[in-house]
């Protein structure tokens, strides 16, 4: 093990543009995190996104790819990076979308820090820029000279950092919509636990091009989206 964070990527690149974005994500949050960590890209389908991954794990961008052939949705994968992180001896989980612009330098190093400093109790998001319904967040407090908004009712999954002590009993529910479901299960996870999600705002991430723009550039991945909201994973019968 060469880091003590173990970060996951699920994605379903399956076009010129996504692919453009995930490849951007790969090499950004490599140029800037400020602290290694080991990252593992999931690929949900028989999509463009395999040959961007088998570049990535060849240029080093990532530690290790796990391919499906078919979309087994966000859920069953991150119980398999939580399982991976325990099984790896991990002290954290990062989550990351493939589509995420980092506008801070150092932005891992600094996540870390403020979890340390929290004494690893809370679940950590930086500021998220460009989404088109952000989520509900307090006023801004200070803690341990850190900025923060604490996040009512969710806390989103475009960058999500997760000590692994907090989560290692966390099962992403399977029978939800492959495309939904992550940031509410995670959230009613905390709720129970009484466990703090927390936007940290000295760090910065966008979302790639911004929501909007990136619906208009790539129309058929949003429809296909929308549609991943409503429907779960069926894995195929086999008798």
């Amino acid at each position: 093990m060469a880091s003590d964070i173990l970060a996951y990527t699920v994605t379903r690149a399956d076009s010129v543009e996504r692919c453009k974005l995930l490849l951007a994500t790969l090499t950004g949050a490599n140029n800037t995190a400020g602290y290694d960590f080991d990252w593992t890209l999931y690929i949900n389908g028989d999509v463009q996104a395999a040959s961007v991954a088998d570049s990535a794990l060849a240029l080093g961008l990532v530690a290790g790819v796990v391919k499906s052939t078919v979309n087994v949705g966000q859920h069953v994968v991150t119980n398999s990076a939580i399982e991976a992180a325990v099984r790896g001896g991990y002290r954290y989980l990062l989550r990351l979308d493939d589509d995420v612009v980092f506008k801070t330098k150092r932005w891992l190093a600094k996540l870390r820090q403020l979890s340390i400093l929290a004494d690893d109790k809370w679940i950590i998001s930086p500021r998220v820029y460009g989404l088109i319904n952000p989520i509900s967040l307090s006023t801004v407090v200070t803690a341990y000279d850190t900025q923060i908004r604490i996040a009512a009712d969710a806390i989103g999954g475009i960058c999500r950092f997760h000590p692994i002590e907090l989560v290692k009993d966390y099962v992403s529910d399977v029978r939800l919509p492959m495309g939904a479901g992550d940031a509410t299960g995670i959230a009613r996870y905390c709720t129970a636990k009484i466990i703090p999600m927390v936007y940290a705002q000295n760090v910065r991430v966008q979302h790639a091009l911004g929501t909007a723009v990136q619906m208009e550039l790539d129309p058929q991945y949003f429809a296909v989206h929308d549609v991943l909201q409503h429907i779960p994973y069926i894995p195929a019968h086999r008798g």
